[in-house]
Parts: C-alpha cells; structure tokens; sequence
C-alpha cells in the first residue's frame, strides 16, 4: 500500500471512486469539496491510498476546525471493500498520526457500529471510545408547513451574528467540528444549503441549515442550534418543522441527520417530529503525546 500525493488536476477522478466506492458515514460531494478546499490545511493531509496502480481508498484528516479536544477528524470517504478492511484502517490511521499537524491534541475517528474488528484495531492501537452518533431519518409525508413571524434567510450582513450564535450554541457539544469564520464565510458562499435564522427583538437565537439532494430527493439538516438561555420555548421545534416542510413543498420525500446520543434535548425533537433512528456510530479520540 502506498499514499500518492493529491492532484487536484485528478480530482474528478478521486471523487468518482469516493461515489462508486460509498462509506459510512457518507458525505455529499459538496460536503467533501468543503474539506478539501476550505476545512484542511495541507493536500499532505488527504489520503489516496493505492495499491500499485489501483486506488482502493481515500480519507482525509480535517484539521481546520474547532471542537471541544481540539482534535482533528480522520474521515474515510470511500474504501474499496475487496482489499481487507482492517489492514486499509490501520495504514490510514498510522498515516494520520503521522501528518498530525502539531495545532492538533489529537485524532477522532468515527466508525460504524457493526464494525467490531475495526473497533478493536482502534482500542489496541491506543484509541477510546469518546462519544456515540445516530444518524436519523424522517419520512416527509406527514410534515406540515409551520408559519413563523420570526424566521428568515440569512442574510450577509447578519453572517458574523450567525457565526457567533452557533459557536455558543454548540460549546458544550463533544460533536462540535466548527471552522474559523473566513473559511466557514468562504464554504458558505460556495456551497448550495440554505440557511434560516429566527430572530427575537432583531436579534438571531436560532438558526437552521439544511442541504438538498435534487437527484435522490433527500435533504440533510447540517446544523441546528438555539442560544442555550432561549432553549425549551419550542424555537427548535419551529426552525426544523420549518425546514422539513420547505423540503416536502420542493418534492423530496427524506431527510437526514446526525446526532451525539447524548444530546437528549435534540433526540427528543427529532423524535416528536417523526425522525427514528437508522444507524449508530460510535467515535473514537487518540490523543498525542507529543
């Protein structure tokens, strides 16, 4: 096994197999040109591995980001499952070691539940286990479109006011992986999700952003987030209901996201308005002693 170095002149073919070779957790195209423009610091830390002439998988170690262990986030993107599996996680993960930028504290990695060869590998190699993930799913049939005086697009000028809300919104939260202002400014304006904001005395306290899926008529909530003093007025419950009724209005019929299990207050929400649970992560931190 070999890492070659990134090309971005190859790019179309890179994502090609990240698309024909899916892993979970998936991510959008647009998601993954995020990392790779705007959330990484160096090509160095995108992972192209190649046996001889073939590639059979590649990750990325996000590093521009803040989260609560000051942690970069190892992602596989797509694995060719004909090789063995175990033997792809260790090199990747020897690498990311490896190329640690040394701003980082350490490694997070998420792995499906199912995985329990994987999961072992990562508890020898000197990894634990820090938090667990649900991705849920809400069918759209039932949504209903909810009126509210207080919510609105995100407008530019109000960019920073939304920043800052999701930064103190997302504090205490082991999930939180939230880049510097200018390159989130910067993915925002090159991306397609839609932002809405709810507002009280002009003032933002919530705010939701959702991406849409056109081809397979599927939406993904990206993030949602409510000033903790402004919580349990049921402005989550309108920022959400809001958002799942714009996508059944648009004709798509699912909608996707992703949650810490130990945030109750969101599982609580998701489930009165009918998302269930269809999948478990759980995520695990080496940390560096360097």
């Amino acid at each position: 096994m070999i890492i070659k170095p990134y090309n971005k002149l190859a790019k179309d073919k890179l994502l090609e197999f990240v698309v024909s070779h899916p892993w979970k957790p998936t991510w959008s195209l647009e998601q993954i040109n995020e990392f790779i423009h705007f959330f990484t610091s160096s090509h160095d830390l995108i992972f192209d591995l190649h046996v001889q002439s073939e590639r059979i998988a590649v990750a990325i170690l996000i590093d521009k980001i803040k989260n609560k262990g000051n942690n970069a986030c190892l992602e596989i993107l797509g694995l060719n499952q004909n090789y063995e599996v175990s033997q792809i996680y260790n090199y990747l993960v020897q690498s990311a070691k490896q190329n640690l930028p040394q701003t980082r504290a350490g490694i997070e990695i998420t792995v499906e539940e199912s995985l329990d060869e994987i999961r072992s590998l990562l508890l020898k190699d000197g990894f634990a286990s820090y938090y667990d993930i649900y991705e849920m799913e809400c069918k759209l049939n039932n949504a209903v479109w909810v009126q509210s005086t207080g919510m609105s697009t995100l407008l530019n000028q109000d960019l920073l006011e939304c920043y800052q809300v999701m930064i103190e919104a997302f504090k205490d939260n082991p999930e939180m992986a939230i880049p510097n202002f200018d390159d989130w400014k910067s993915a925002k304006e090159s991306n397609n999700t839609l932002t809405w904001v709810y507002k009280e005395s002009n003032k933002i306290i919530g705010f939701l952003n959702l991406d849409i899926n056109v081809e397979h008529k599927e939406g993904e909530i990206r993030t949602i987030g409510v000033l903790p003093n402004y919580r349990k007025h049921g402005i989550g419950n309108k920022l959400l209901s809001y958002g799942l009724s714009y996508l059944k209005i648009n004709g798509l019929i699912n909608c996707h996201l992703t949650v810490a299990t130990q945030n109750e207050g969101a599982l609580r929400l998701y489930y009165n308005l009918g998302f269930k649970v269809i999948n478990h992560f759980k995520v695990y931190c080496w940390k560096s002693n360097l």
